[in-house]
């Protein structure tokens, strides 16, 4: 298949780092070479959103693929990597921090599935700044990986201030030797989680100060989880609701009094 199209106008495009044949349409034999060249053509088509964008395995680095979403037609846009999660995006580079999937505008719908989001420097992974509905993401790595030059690392992985978040059968890792992740997944405003599922995890001496952060007003689920290297709360609530179950929470690393989950003027169950 080169391109579809379904009756709707949504239509299917392809990136491969490796592609020598990049052009318009940007079918699987002319696939581009970054995701914000698929990303920016489809802003100028007005075609009413529901397209896929299907990422060939590969590292995608650099400014070119740092993804802002802020218009109509990136409503319900699914991006998906190979199932071994080998599309990795990494962003940031040379001292410079940048977000991989950043929404600045109402964007209901988008669906990342099967890929590897690589932090860099001060910014977050993803951000969910403006209004929007539900998003999904499933099957993904979250790392975060200091670089040679000590720049610093991110403060969180994921920063939601809107809408319903589906995070499923995701993991979160950071790899540097030292330091924690302030907040791994940080919900503020009117942001809420349904996190499935999932691992939360530091492989290297530094854990995760706070990893789930909820102060905002929704209502949020975390179920069949893991959480651990945890170096202070694993669950902070301070506004909305949020339900716990079948989860492993390992919290207070080293000399610091940890607690599980700590609530402020919240409801938990």
């Amino acid at each position: 298949m080169f391109i579809g199209v379904n009756p709707t106008g949504a239509v299917t495009y392809y990136v491969d780092v490796d592609s020598v044949t990049e052009a318009v349409p940007y079918s699987v034999d002319k696939a581009a070479v970054t995701i914000k060249t698929v990303v920016d053509y489809i802003a100028t088509l007005n075609n009413g959103g529901g397209d896929t964008i299907y990422v060939a395995a590969g590292t995608y680095d650099g400014v070119n693929n740092s993804i802002s979403l802020n218009d109509v037609d990136f409503t319900n846009l699914t991006i998906i990597g190979p199932s071994d999660r080998s599309a990795i995006m990494s962003p940031g580079s040379g001292g410079t921090a940048r977000r991989c999937f950043y929404a600045t505008a109402a964007i209901d719908g988008v669906h990342i599935k099967n890929m590897t989001l690589d932090g860099y420097g001060n910014k977050e992974i993803i951000y969910r700044k403006t209004a929007g509905a539900t998003w999904s993401i499933s099957d993904c790595d979250f790392v975060e990986n200091i670089d040679d030059d000590g720049n610093p690392h991110i403060s969180r992985m994921m920063r939601l201030a809107v809408g319903l978040t589906n995070i499923t059968r995701c993991r979160f890792f950071h790899r540097y030797d030292s330091g924690n992740v302030d907040y791994v997944i940080q919900a503020t405003g009117t942001g809420a989680i349904n996190l499935t599922n999932s691992l939360i995890a530091s492989p290297r001496s530094g854990g995760y100060t706070n990893p789930i952060t909820l102060s905002s007003s929704g209502t949020s689920t975390i179920s069949n989880c893991n959480i651990s290297d945890v170096g202070s709360i694993g669950i902070g609530v301070s506004g909305g609701t949020v339900t716990v179950s079948n989860s492993f929470i390992m919290c207070g690393l080293a000399a610091t009094s940890g607690r599980c989950i700590g609530v402020l003027e919240t409801s938990v169950k």
